[in-house]
């Protein structure tokens, strides 16, 4: 038994059989198992007498601890949910794998909200930084114009709107928690500002030319009005179609 239970005397400070050195010890019986953190791994370590009962019970939760490693791909993620996984392992070595299932499904669920969280926050610092640098550059690119509405109005009233939107619709933003980064959230965001600047354009050229909304558009209020609209357009990704579709109901009508 003694040397079937080499781990028996690790510590805080000791090396396990790879070399690296224990940071934290989470549960131990003495000659039987020991779960514990070391400086290298991402996920619990443990170790057990083999072929034992606990060697045994752990099969019946292996894919679960190998969907959660899975997921979670950074090392600060998995030191965040480590002290209830090394609880899920326990409960596996004592008999109380419906327990430790339990344990474990709980916290799959905090690794998708936890990633989705940090999905929607990837998609909106993405939309931020493109919408702020187009805004800058459109302001640095100012040229002394006659027209009322310049390039700097459409942009930022488009990327306004954008911002709102998905300010607005953040939590219905659907995340994939298997995406191995947040580049693609990240990139998926700056999208969703360029759809805004670009139905923003498209909103002030079917404005300003009169193909629509020009029996209502008063003179006076006309550059607030178009503005609005911009931002409008930026907010909605189908107000711009809507219209142009209508618009071209009415002439084949």
């Amino acid at each position: 038994m003694g040397n079937e239970a080499y781990f028996d005397k690790w510590k805080v400070g000791s090396k396990n059989l790879s070399g690296d050195k224990i940071i934290k010890v989470y549960h131990r019986k003495e000659k039987k198992f020991l779960i514990y953190e070391t400086e290298k791994s991402d996920l619990v370590s443990f170790n057990t007498i083999p072929n034992s009962h606990y060697s045994k019970n752990l099969i019946l939760i292996e894919k679960e601890l190998s969907l959660i490693k899975g997921l979670l791909r950074r090392k600060s993620q998995k030191k965040i949910f480590n002290p209830r996984i090394a609880a899920a392992i326990k409960c596996a070595f004592y008999d109380e794998v419906k327990t430790s299932k339990i344990i474990i499904e709980d916290v799959l669920g905090s690794i998708a909200k936890y990633k989705v969280r940090r999905g929607r926050l990837v998609y909106l610092f993405g939309s931020i930084c493109l919408g702020v640098l187009i805004v800058v550059l459109s302001s640095l690119l100012q040229f002394e114009s006659t027209v009322p509405i310049t390039l700097f109005h459409i942009m930022l009233f488009s990327v306004l709107g954008g911002f709102l939107s998905i300010s607005t619709n953040l939590k219905n933003i659907e995340i994939d928690i298997e995406s191995a980064n947040n580049y693609i959230h990240f990139i998926t965001g700056m999208t969703r500002i360029m759809i805004s600047i670009i139905s923003g354009f498209l909103a002030s050229y079917v404005i300003e030319s009169g193909l629509v909304l020009k029996s209502i558009i008063n003179p006076e209020n006309k550059i607030e009005l178009v503005l609005v609209l911009i931002a409008t357009s930026g907010f909605s990704e189908r107000l711009i179609p809507n219209i142009l579709e209508k618009f071209g109901n009415s002439v084949n009508n």
